[in-house]
């Protein structure tokens, strides 16, 4: 079985139902921001961001035949597809979109602040900030952010994480990838030696699948993801060097339960995301989750100073990706930048 994560569940009915998501009788600041900010990005002209046209025929009804499909039948997010085909029904198909990009803003803020102990104002910056969730999940990939809320809000609840992931890959397969690292990260239970044997294994499984990997059925991802993946020196560069001293940072020797595993799943999932984005494009999908969970993990430790650190270093570099982005685009519709400007307004 699982070594079960700890979390701080026990509360007042009242005061439970709201520590779900993030909030204390004195963070009331905090059910307006996420809120407010969740209303904008729901509020936007539609059709704006590119898979909005996709998302309007998920909630028509016109991608359920994707269920008929040859590939295993996870890889095409049934729940996801009942979801959608019935929220359009009953609220129509634009409203079932601003209706998903709201909850799933605010879940996310919300789950997310409350697994990170509190520290709302670091995951607000964060979400707004980070080019892979607010501009991105929240805006673009909806239905990858829609399942990732649906993951943290079944942790802050209190289930464990196997069970969330397991939920939100039927809403997004690449969830399919988290659930592995969640058993992994159980399974260290504090042992380092354990940990370097997970972490070795992830990067000899990651060289075995890109030898299998043309052999893999991905369902429709065959046709719409090359088998390759997307050499950049610069993210890479970026990328190890940005988590390698986030997780230097916030290595503790005496951590709790809820610390220990998030240092662990984190480190695993990352570890195979940008093994799986360097041999697979879709991989690069999973760094998105990565993201968030580093967020998350940050947030989790904010009350020591070398997290305080941690925290300052990765909205920097987060800056600094931004920069680069809206060079190579100057500034346009794709960017960072470009994307607010086309939410705000």
């Amino acid at each position: 079985m699982f070594q079960e994560p700890t979390y701080d569940q026990r509360a007042k009915p009242l005061h439970a139902y709201l520590c779900v998501f993030g909030v204390r009788q004195t963070t009331w600041l905090a059910v307006i921001v996420f809120v407010g900010m969740s209303m904008i990005l729901a509020g936007r002209m539609l059709y704006t961001a590119p898979d909005d046209e996709s998302y309007i025929a998920y909630f028509e009804g016109k991608n359920s035949i994707l269920l008929t499909n040859t590939g295993p039948y996870l890889l095409e997010e049934p729940l996801w597809l009942a979801y959608a085909s019935s929220m359009g029904s009953i609220v129509g198909t634009e409203t079932a979109l601003r209706i998903t990009i709201f909850l799933g803003s605010f879940l996310f803020l919300a789950a997310s602040g409350k697994l990170a102990r509190g520290a709302w104002i670091f995951i607000f910056l964060a979400f707004i900030t980070d080019v892979t969730l607010a501009t991105q999940m929240y805006y673009n990939q909806i239905r990858q952010g829609f399942a990732l809320s649906v993951f943290l809000v079944m942790m802050a609840g209190g289930l464990h994480p196997f069970f969330g992931a397991v939920v939100a890959s039927a809403i997004h397969a690449s969830f399919l990838a988290v659930i592995p690292c969640i058993i992994a990260a159980a399974v260290i239970r504090r042992s380092k030696m354990r940990l370097a044997a997970i972490l070795f294994a992830v990067g000899l499984s990651v060289f075995y699948l890109n030898r299998l990997m043309g052999d893999i059925d991905l369902g429709r991802r065959s046709v719409i993801y090359a088998f390759e993946g997307n050499l950049n020196v610069f993210f890479y560069a970026l990328a190890i060097s940005q988590y390698g001293l986030i997780f230097f940072l916030l290595k503790q020797k005496h951590p709790d339960d809820q610390q220990e595993f998030w240092f662990c799943f984190s480190l695993i999932f990352v570890t195979l995301a940008i093994g799986l984005s360097l041999i697979h494009e879709a991989g690069g999908r999973l760094m998105y989750i990565a993201n968030a969970l580093m967020a998350i993990l940050i947030g989790l430790n904010l009350r020591r100073t070398q997290a305080k650190i941690g925290a300052v270093v990765w909205l920097l570099l987060l800056l600094m990706v931004l920069l680069n982005e809206g060079r190579k685009d100057n500034f346009g519709p794709d960017s960072w930048l470009g994307r607010w400007v086309l939410i705000l307004t």
